[in-house]
């Protein structure tokens, strides 16, 4: 087991009073396949929502603290839920901030980890990035530092957020975390 912050995104489909065909051989969408040929006992009549996870996130601290503070009342909420709105607003967000990231000067910095000096690349505006996606402390959140990790957990946010707006439903997501 390991400990750190795990992070999840699921989408949730209404899907009560769809016909859902479900197969063993992954024929149909969607379809419901397991590994090893084992019956599902599921019942037609009684499917409300599919559930899918849709990201995973490994101590990404910034993103949970912007969920927490833009999609919660409380930051002890076991799951929150999060609407399209709230994606395309943190999209907004996530590309204000790559920009910053893309126009900075990388620069070299020590840091203390672990009761050692560490030398890591940061970036020259981190205080206008931080302003707009702050990292948050916790126990086993990972690094506060706005460094290549931060840089590369936007951009990779940023494409799944534009792919998850780009579909055409009525969807919910869910965001889970734990540590």
């Amino acid at each position: 087991m390991t400990m750190g912050l795990d992070m999840y995104l699921s989408k949730k489909t209404y899907v009560k009073g769809y016909t859902i065909t479900i197969n063993k051989n992954g024929e149909t969408n969607p379809s419901l396949k397991t590994s090893n040929s084992m019956d599902l006992n599921i019942k037609q009549e009684r499917i409300t929502y599919i559930v899918e996870e849709v990201a995973y996130w490994r101590k990404f601290n910034a993103l949970h603290k912007w969920f927490i503070d833009n999609c919660s009342e409380n930051d002890c909420d076991s799951h929150i839920f999060v609407y399209k709105e709230n994606l395309n607003e943190a999209l907004i967000t996530l590309k204000k901030v790559h920009n910053l990231i893309l126009q900075s000067e990388k620069t070299k910095k020590i840091i203390f980890y672990a009761g050692d000096m560490v030398e890591i690349e940061g970036y020259s505006n981190e205080e206008e990035i931080s302003d707009l996606l702050p990292t948050e402390r916790g126990f086993f959140f990972g690094s506060t530092e706005i460094d290549e990790y931060y840089a590369e957990m936007v951009e990779e946010t940023i494409g799944i957020f534009e792919d998850l707006l780009t579909e055409e439903d009525d969807a919910v997501f869910i965001y889970e975390a734990s540590w």
